[in-house]
């Protein structure tokens, strides 16, 4: 069942109230785009480029988080709360530790992907992200570095044609996507791995526009495992069934919008409804045990 949900009335409903607000005057580009919240922090993904770190204990800035080169539009966290996953404007997605405050790794794609608007993570430590290319990608990380075409600046000489391959395959990425490394990318990512999508860890064409927002979430109604949902610009909900090798397999596709308006954040209850933010101000909410429409 969908159902629209339009402005909301006071009624008899309780109304929430704001305890707090945290506003950074100082930046010109300080319009949130994303945001993350660990027991310690909370992570606000900026127009600007940057991440800025928050206590929430103090409700302070404790750090700026710097290195994308573009809008940061993803954020999310492992379960242990160890690591920050951004995704960008720039086209990669960053691989940040908790602990330091610093970036650790930084993922490539083996295309140009453009956006990358959404990003999951799920506990068998693979990172799913949806592209402005329309398709959605994954890092899968339990395979082997040099598996993942993994690129460490301390790769020792046994390994030389492995890492002249993998350093050509790099820096070729730079020059398809018109990109200049030094340029792009600064001095203190030298130090970072930089990793590379491999192809089979591509779903091309997953909707016929942008993917804007996606969830995990296992076990819902008719459909057990592992499952990512996801939403596009085209108007459409996806659910895709998470295979034992983290291959995605297309179940089930929710229609019925307007396919003019995009599908731009979701939601899953406890009680297995789907709540879908939808471009033009409002919201849908799927039965998945139904799945049918009014």
């Amino acid at each position: 069942m969908r159902t629209h949900i339009g402005t909301s009335s006071s009624g008899d409903q309780t109304v929430g109230r704001c305890i707090h607000a945290i506003t950074n005057q100082d930046d010109d580009d300080n319009s949130v785009l994303s945001l993350a919240c660990s027991k310690q922090y909370l992570f606000s993904g900026s127009q600007g480029s940057t991440i800025h770190v928050w206590s929430l204990d103090t409700f302070q800035l404790v750090t700026v988080l710097q290195g994308h080169h573009g809008s940061v539009l993803g954020l999310t966290l492992s379960a242990d709360q160890q690591w920050l996953f951004s995704s960008s404007g720039d086209g990669t997605v960053r691989v940040w530790s908790i602990d330091r405050l610093a970036c650790d790794r930084i993922i490539h794609s083996c295309h140009d992907v453009g956006d990358i608007f959404s990003i999951v993570y799920t506990p068998n430590r693979v990172l799913f992200f949806g592209c402005q290319n329309t398709s959605i990608q994954w890092y899968d990380f339990n395979e082997a570095p040099q598996q993942q075409h993994l690129i460490n600046n301390n790769n020792n000489s046994n390994n030389k044609n492995e890492s002249d391959c993998q350093k050509t395959q790099f820096f070729k990425l730079f020059h398809d996507l018109g990109l200049h490394s030094s340029k792009q990318y600064t001095q203190q990512d030298t130090a970072v791995d930089q990793c590379v999508i491999r192809t089979k860890n591509v779903y091309s064409n997953a909707h016929d526009g942008y993917v804007y927002c996606m969830a995990y979430t296992q076990d819902i109604p008719n459909l057990a495992g592992q499952i990512l949902i996801t939403g596009s610009g085209d108007g459409h909900v996806k659910i895709w069934s998470i295979q034992t090798n983290n291959m995605l397999q297309h179940h089930q596709t929710l229609t019925g919008g307007d396919p003019d308006r995009g599908i731009l954040s979701l939601a899953i209850s406890d009680e297995g409804y789907l709540f879908c933010g939808v471009q033009g101000g409002h919201v849908e909410i799927w039965d998945l045990e139904t799945v049918t429409s009014d």
